[in-house]
Protein backbone atom coordinates (compact mmCIF):
# COMPACT_ATOMS: atom_id res chain seq x y z
CA UNK A 1 0.00 0.00 0.00
CA UNK A 2 0.89 3.71 -1.03
CA UNK A 3 2.35 5.56 2.49
CA UNK A 4 -0.48 8.29 2.50
CA UNK A 5 -1.13 10.88 5.28
CA UNK A 6 -4.54 12.68 6.68
CA UNK A 7 -3.78 16.54 6.56
CA UNK A 8 -5.59 19.48 8.13
CA UNK A 9 -5.55 22.72 5.26
CA UNK A 10 -7.32 25.47 6.64
CA UNK A 11 -10.47 24.03 7.23
CA UNK A 12 -11.13 20.58 5.64
CA UNK A 13 -8.38 17.37 5.88
CA UNK A 14 -6.93 16.39 2.90
CA UNK A 15 -5.45 12.79 1.60
CA UNK A 16 -1.62 13.87 0.81
CA UNK A 17 1.09 10.98 0.09
CA UNK A 18 4.39 10.71 2.12
CA UNK A 19 6.19 9.18 -1.22
CA UNK A 20 6.63 9.91 -5.04
CA UNK A 21 3.52 8.25 -6.83
CA UNK A 22 4.30 7.26 -10.69
CA UNK A 23 1.11 7.42 -12.86
CA UNK A 24 -0.34 4.25 -13.42
CA UNK A 25 -0.28 3.13 -9.45
CA UNK A 26 -3.12 1.84 -7.75
CA UNK A 27 -2.89 4.27 -4.56
CA UNK A 28 -5.67 2.25 -2.60
CA UNK A 29 -8.99 -0.06 -2.82
CA UNK A 30 -12.09 1.28 -2.01
CA UNK A 31 -13.57 -0.70 1.35
CA UNK A 32 -16.51 -0.02 3.13
CA UNK A 33 -20.15 -0.71 3.65
CA UNK A 34 -22.25 -0.71 0.62
CA UNK A 35 -25.77 1.38 0.36
CA UNK A 36 -28.25 2.15 -1.97
CA UNK A 37 -28.03 5.70 -1.45
CA UNK A 38 -25.39 8.59 -1.64
CA UNK A 39 -24.03 10.38 1.49
CA UNK A 40 -21.55 13.16 1.90
CA UNK A 41 -18.66 11.21 2.11
CA UNK A 42 -19.66 7.76 0.10
CA UNK A 43 -18.17 7.40 -3.61
CA UNK A 44 -20.96 5.51 -6.14
CA UNK A 45 -19.59 2.26 -7.38
CA UNK A 46 -22.85 0.99 -9.61
CA UNK A 47 -26.43 2.47 -10.50
CA UNK A 48 -27.94 2.96 -7.40
CA UNK A 49 -24.97 1.46 -5.37
CA UNK A 50 -22.19 3.62 -3.17
CA UNK A 51 -19.20 2.52 -0.71
CA UNK A 52 -19.68 4.58 2.37
CA UNK A 53 -17.48 4.59 5.72
CA UNK A 54 -18.80 2.92 8.82
CA UNK A 55 -20.24 4.32 11.34
CA UNK A 56 -17.33 3.32 13.69
CA UNK A 57 -15.02 5.13 11.56
CA UNK A 58 -11.18 6.84 12.27
CA UNK A 59 -8.90 8.33 11.17
CA UNK A 60 -6.04 5.99 12.15
CA UNK A 61 -7.68 3.02 9.79
CA UNK A 62 -6.09 3.42 6.24
CA UNK A 63 -8.97 1.30 5.09
CA UNK A 64 -10.93 4.45 4.82
CA UNK A 65 -8.05 6.97 3.77
CA UNK A 66 -10.56 7.72 0.32
CA UNK A 67 -13.02 9.85 2.88
CA UNK A 68 -10.68 12.42 2.77
CA UNK A 69 -10.01 12.71 -0.76
CA UNK A 70 -11.35 16.06 -2.07
CA UNK A 71 -12.45 17.18 -5.91
CA UNK A 72 -10.44 19.11 -8.51
CA UNK A 73 -11.26 19.96 -12.00
CA UNK A 74 -7.81 18.68 -12.75
CA UNK A 75 -7.44 16.13 -10.55
CA UNK A 76 -4.04 13.75 -10.37
CA UNK A 77 -6.32 10.71 -9.35
CA UNK A 78 -9.11 8.75 -10.61
CA UNK A 79 -11.18 5.34 -9.76
CA UNK A 80 -11.40 2.51 -11.88
CA UNK A 81 -12.99 -0.94 -10.51
CA UNK A 82 -12.95 0.78 -6.89
CA UNK A 83 -9.22 1.37 -7.45
CA UNK A 84 -7.39 5.06 -7.18
CA UNK A 85 -4.89 4.95 -9.51
CA UNK A 86 -2.72 7.78 -10.38
CA UNK A 87 -3.41 9.87 -13.54
CA UNK A 88 -0.18 11.86 -13.18
CA UNK A 89 2.82 11.18 -11.49
CA UNK A 90 2.27 12.54 -7.81
CA UNK A 91 5.43 14.58 -5.91
CA UNK A 92 5.79 13.44 -2.47
CA UNK A 93 3.35 15.84 0.32
CA UNK A 94 1.36 16.40 -2.80
CA UNK A 95 -2.82 16.40 -2.51
CA UNK A 96 -4.48 13.15 -3.98
CA UNK A 97 -7.79 14.93 -5.69
CA UNK A 98 -10.42 13.08 -7.78
CA UNK A 99 -13.17 14.46 -10.17
CA UNK A 100 -15.97 13.69 -8.37
CA UNK A 101 -18.31 14.09 -11.32
CA UNK A 102 -16.41 10.99 -13.34
CA UNK A 103 -18.04 8.76 -10.35
CA UNK A 104 -20.97 10.30 -8.89
CA UNK A 105 -24.36 10.86 -10.79
CA UNK A 106 -26.06 13.30 -8.48
CA UNK A 107 -24.34 14.64 -5.30
CA UNK A 108 -25.87 14.48 -2.49
CA UNK A 109 -24.34 17.32 -0.82
CA UNK A 110 -23.90 20.07 -3.78
CA UNK A 111 -20.68 22.41 -3.63
CA UNK A 112 -18.64 25.39 -4.78
CA UNK A 113 -15.57 23.98 -6.24
CA UNK A 114 -11.99 25.81 -5.04
CA UNK A 115 -9.36 24.15 -7.37
CA UNK A 116 -8.86 27.10 -9.63
CA UNK A 117 -7.95 25.71 -12.26
CA UNK A 118 -8.37 26.84 -15.42
CA UNK A 119 -11.13 24.73 -16.89
CA UNK A 120 -12.72 24.45 -13.28
CA UNK A 121 -16.84 24.03 -13.81
CA UNK A 122 -17.80 25.57 -10.38
CA UNK A 123 -20.50 24.05 -9.30
CA UNK A 124 -20.29 20.74 -8.72
CA UNK A 125 -23.53 18.53 -8.37
CA UNK A 126 -22.72 15.34 -10.48
CA UNK A 127 -22.05 14.08 -14.04
CA UNK A 128 -26.12 14.81 -14.47
CA UNK A 129 -25.69 18.27 -14.42
CA UNK A 130 -22.64 18.39 -16.61
CA UNK A 131 -22.90 20.26 -20.08
CA UNK A 132 -22.28 17.78 -23.03
CA UNK A 133 -18.85 19.13 -23.70
CA UNK A 134 -18.27 19.19 -19.99
CA UNK A 135 -19.11 15.45 -19.92
CA UNK A 136 -16.64 14.50 -22.94
CA UNK A 137 -13.89 16.21 -21.16
CA UNK A 138 -13.63 13.75 -18.60
CA UNK A 139 -15.01 10.84 -20.54
CA UNK A 140 -12.03 8.63 -20.39
CA UNK A 141 -12.59 8.30 -16.57
CA UNK A 142 -15.73 8.53 -16.18
CA UNK A 143 -17.50 5.62 -14.87
CA UNK A 144 -19.37 3.40 -17.16
CA UNK A 145 -22.66 3.50 -15.11
CA UNK A 146 -23.28 7.25 -15.67
CA UNK A 147 -23.21 7.21 -18.92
Amino acid sequence: MIDLLIQQRTEEKTLVTKKNIRKGTVILQLEGSRTSSPTQYSVQIGQELHIDIPKQFTQKNEDYYWAFLNHSCQPNAFFKNMQLIALTDISENKEITFNYNTTELEMSNPFLCNCKQDHCINNVEGYKFLTPHQKQSIIEHTASYLY
